[in-house]
């Protein structure tokens, strides 16, 4: 179980990378990465930073922040008042894109519904 300092800190790194991945990085590839969670080592040593994204290519957009880790731990020390800033690695959450594509299935079933329902009303009232 992480400690409440641990949970802290992780959720401080993850604003801190959500505003360097939007605002710093100058790929337009990165423009669609949204951050959902840091998993920070109890010893701070590591940061395990899970993503999402809208583009097609996930594992182009992991290489690539895994490539500028560098700068944004670089941009990252600057932000935080830590004597260690951790090493970070970034990871594409496939979980959160499942998750979005079982939503959409469920909304068109939830709307086939509807019109099912309102087509039977209107047979009935006729």
């Amino acid at each position: 179980m992480a400690s409440y300092r641990t949970l802290k800190i992780a959720d401080s790194i993850k604003n801190h990378v959500s505003m360097i991945v939007d605002g710093s990085l100058a790929d337009p590839r990165i423009e669609s990465v949204t951050i959902l969670h840091v998993d920070l080592a109890r010893d701070l040593s590591h940061a395990k930073i899970l993503f999402t994204t809208h583009d097609s290519e996930p594992k182009v957009i992991e290489a690539l922040l895994n490539k500028a880790s560098g700068f944004v731990r670089t941009q990252l020390a600057q932000g935080l008042n830590l004597r260690y800033t951790p090493t970070l690695r970034f990871i594409f959450d496939s979980n959160f894109a499942e998750l979005e594509r079982v939503e959409l299935v469920l909304e068109k079933l939830r709307a086939q519904r509807a019109a099912n329902k309102s087509s039977e009303n209107e047979s009935n009232e006729s």
